[in-house]
């Protein structure tokens, strides 16, 4: 469903809808899926747990998804053995994105054209290093008025924090955000807090976002400017 098929909603008037879009980064403006699902992959193996489906634990904070797949695999760590497996994990996975910087299609023109039109803002559970240094590569800084990682919130998606504090920076009525998503966890986070969604099938298929809340699912991200 692209936006021009929304009931009252004009693909080029998203902009006049609402006041800011707050984009997710892992799957939204980055593809990142295939080198995250690869590091979980190489970190869980040296854990023992071979059984590992990405699309579940998207959107997670590395630290919660680790936990949750290795008790899906019957197995559990001490909390100091979680963190060493987590910075494996992320660092395996930090390495490759640096090396390949896999942007989504359209993801810098799509950012530069909106940038002036809406506010933008970067809300990710991600670790600080990968998320900053998305940030920094790229010389996205003046285009985000503020960036949230994994790191500021105490409760990662599914939780709402994130997304509460992206819509209280913005000092906005949550129904004038929308959120940008790919995983079932950050469509809950966003939809909890109040905001709507618009989501891209990169780590679920479209109509499992759609089951999940999300007002509408584009197939890109130029799809946002019409």
């Amino acid at each position: 469903m692209s936006a021009l098929s929304i009931p009252g909603v004009r693909a080029d008037r998203l902009s006049d809808r609402y006041a800011a879009f707050i984009f997710d980064l892992d799957g939204v403006l980055l593809l990142s899926g295939e080198a995250h699902e690869w590091a979980y992959r190489e970190a869980l193996r040296g854990a023992g747990a071979e059984r590992f489906d990405y699309a579940r634990y998207a959107g997670m904070r590395t630290t919660d998804a680790l936990r949750l797949a290795l008790l899906d695999n019957g197995l559990e760590l001490a909390d100091a053995e979680l963190r060493r497996l987590a910075k494996r994990k992320t660092d395996l996975a930090a390495s490759r994105l640096e090396r390949e910087n896999p942007l989504a299609p359209g993801c810098l023109a799509t950012l530069e054209r909106l940038h002036g039109r809406t506010r933008l803002a970067l809300a990710s559970s991600g670790s600080r290093r990968n998320v900053r240094s998305f940030v920094k590569r790229n010389r996205l800084e003046r285009l985000f008025e503020f960036v949230i990682d994994g790191e500021d919130v105490r409760a990662a998606k599914p939780a709402p924090e994130i997304y509460l504090r992206a819509i209280a920076r913005l000092g906005l009525a949550a129904a004038r955000c929308l959120a940008i998503e790919d995983s079932l966890a950050g469509v809950e986070a966003a939809r909890a807090a109040g905001a709507d969604v618009c989501g891209l099938p990169t780590a679920v298929s479209a109509e499992a976002l759609r089951a999940a809340g999300c007002a509408f699912v584009l197939e890109g991200l130029p799809e946002l400017l019409a």
